[in-house]
C-alpha cells in the first residue's frame, strides 16, 4: 500500500490475508478497512469511511481512498471478520497526503559482509535475496530510494587485508533500484580470505565518505546500514604485511555520529554468534537500531527479512518535505 498521496488524488489500499490462528485462509475471507481522514470508494452503505468485503483469490481486498486536504495523514485500518477467522486480527498502516510531491529520497548505503559464512565466497549469499526484497517493498510502497553500498571481507587478499574497491556502488551510481539489485546485490563476489575478524569498521569510514560526498545536503532521511555475521578488524593494521584496520570503533562512532546519518546494523547471527548485538549496539548512532533477521527455525536463511526496524523507520519518517 503506498504511504504517501496528494489531496483528491485516490489510492489504492489493500490488505491481504493469507492465515488466520496459523491456519491458511482461502478466498471469501471477509475484511473491513476504516479511515480517520478522508473517504472510500466503493465504501459501506451509509457510511463513506467503512469498506467491507471478501478477499479474491490472492487473498487481497481493496477500495481508493481520497482525502481533499493536506497535510494530512490517515489511519487506514483493517480487521478481519468470519467466517474464517474467529479471532479478529487488526493492523493499521499510515497514508500522508502532502500537498506537493516529495523532492528529496530516502538514501541508504549498504555495507554487506561477504565472507564465506555469509555465502559470499560460494556465490550464493545468505542475504542478498532479503536485501533485494526490502528494497523492492520500500520502493513499492511510493518512497523514492537513492542507494549504494561497498562489500566487503576478511581481505580482498592474503597478507593484504584492504577494501576491494571494484565492490564500491557510490550513491549516485545507478539511477534507479531495479539496477542496483541486478547489477550490486545480486552480482556475486568471490573474494580470496577467511572469516573473522573482517574489515567492518573500514566498510562503515567508506559509507561515510560516500554519504558526505554524494547524498543531499541536510536530509534527515539518510540511513547507513552493516549487515555481518562476525567481528571486525580494530586497530590492528601491520604496515609490513597490510593486514588489519587502521581504525578502531571509537573512531568510526565518531564518524558516524558527525555524518548526522542514521546507523542500522543486521546482526546475521540466528545460529549462536549471540555476543554481536552487544558488540555493535554502540555503532547504532543517530537513533539507529540493532535489527535483527525475522528468523525462526522453518524459514531458509536465503529468505530472512534482515531490516524490518529500518522499514517501519523508513515508512514513518519519509517523506520529511
Amino acid at each position: 500500500m503506498p504511504i504517501w498521496t496528494l489531496p483528491d488524488d485516490p489510492v489504492i489500499v489493500k490488505a491481504t490475508v493469507t492465515e488466520c490462528d496459523n491456519d491458511p485462509v482461502g478466498p471469501g475471507q471477509s475484511v473491513t478497512l476504516t479511515t480517520d481522514v478522508g473517504s472510500f470508494d466503493p465504501h459501506d452503505t451509509g457510511n463513506t469511511q467503512q469498506y467491507t468485503g471478501s478477499t479474491n483469490s490472492a487473498g487481497e481486498i481493496s477500495t481508493a481512498l481520497t482525502v481533499t486536504t493536506c497535510p494530512a495523514t490517515a489511519h487506514v485500518t483493517a480487521t478481519t471478520g468470519p467466517p474464517a477467522c474467529p479471532s479478529a486480527y487488526t493492523a493499521t498502516r499510515n497514508v500522508k497526503v502532502l500537498c506537493q510531491t516529495p523532492t528529496t529520497p530516502c538514501e541508504v548505503f549498504f555495507c554487506l559482509d561477504c565472507t564465506r559464512s555469509m555465502g559470499g565466497e560460494t556465490g550464493s549469499h545468505r542475504a542478498t535475496a532479503s536485501v533485494a526484497r526490502f528494497l523492492t517493498d520500500v520502493e513499492g510502497a511510493g518512497v523514492s530510494l537513492r542507494v549504494g553500498g561497498m562489500k566487503f571481507n576478511e581481505g580482498e587478499g592474503t597478507g593484504d587485508d584492504h577494501l576491494d574497491m571494484d565492490q564500491l556502488s557510490s550513491l549516485d551510481s545507478f539511477e534507479d533500484v531495479d539496477s542496483f539489485v541486478t547489477d550490486w546485490v545480486n552480482n556475486g563476489y568471490s573474494p580470496i580470505g577467511g572469516d573473522g575478524p573482517e574489515l567492518q569498521l573500514d566498510a562503515l569510514d567508506l559509507a561515510v565518505q560516500d554519504m558526505t560526498t554524494y547524498s543531499t545536503a541536510d536530509n534527515p532521511n539518510r540511513y547507513i546500514v552493516l549487515i555481518t555475521d562476525s567481528d571486525f578488524h580494530e586497530d590492528d593494521y601491520n604496515p609490513v604485511t597490510g593486514y588489519g584496520s587502521q581504525f578502531t570503533k571509537d573512531e568510526i562512532i565518531g564518524e558516524l555520529e558527525d555524518s548526522e546519518c542514521r546507523v542500522y546494523i543486521s546482526p546475521w547471527d540466528p545460529g549462536g554468534f549471540g555476543g554481536l548485538a552487544d558488540l555493535y549496539a554502540g555503532l547504532c548512532v543517530n537513533t539507529g537500531q540493532i535489527d535483527y533477521p525475522d528468523y525462526t527455525p522453518d524459514i531458509p536463511m536465503e529468505n530472512l527479512y534482515p531490516l524490518e526496524k529500518l522499514r517501519a523507520r523508513i515508512m514513518s519518517d519519509w517523506p520529511s518535505d
